[in-house]
């Protein structure tokens, strides 16, 4: 994966659409999780840090600041975010923020970085969560329907 898988300029890693590159939610669970637990059970530092990496970087590229929501998709053919806030894409990078401060030492230098994306993340949330505090496929979209995947990450 760290040689294969296409990436920027800055490192983080992308989808190749049929014309163009993309960075999407769901690929940082994907590839962040084995980066992780790679990292972890084989010792390898450079792994996690790569997870560390990717982690910041995904989230300069789909967070946006005003509702604390991640967009599911960055599209670089146009230097734009897709319309959406996908509840499941945003379990599964919640998940991967989970995972890294578990694993990561207390003293590690982008944990700080990590905790306080997390605790934004989380407010963003709780301001779109139904009244039985499930999320909905689409988080600001309270007309698509409740989300268990979403709801239960």
């Amino acid at each position: 994966m760290r040689q294969e898988v296409p990436r920027l300029a800055d490192s983080t890693l992308v989808r190749i659409t049929p014309d163009t590159f993309t960075v999407q939610s769901d690929d940082l669970f994907m590839a962040g999780l084995l980066l992780i637990r790679a990292g972890s059970k084989l010792q390898r530092a450079e792994l996690l840090e790569d997870a560390v990496q990717q982690t910041l970087n995904f989230q300069s590229y789909l967070f946006n600041a005003e509702n604390k929501l991640y967009h599911h998709a960055y599209f670089t053919w146009n230097n734009t975010r897709s319309c959406c806030h996908w509840g499941r894409g945003l379990g599964w990078m919640m998940l991967i923020y989970a995972e890294l401060l578990e694993v990561l030492p207390a003293d590690h230098p982008k944990r700080h970085r990590l905790l306080q994306n997390f605790r934004e993340i989380s407010a963003g949330l709780l301001s779109v969560l139904g009244v039985d505090c499930r999320l909905h496929q689409l988080l600001d979209d309270p007309t698509t329907y409740y989300d268990t995947s979403a709801s239960a990450m």
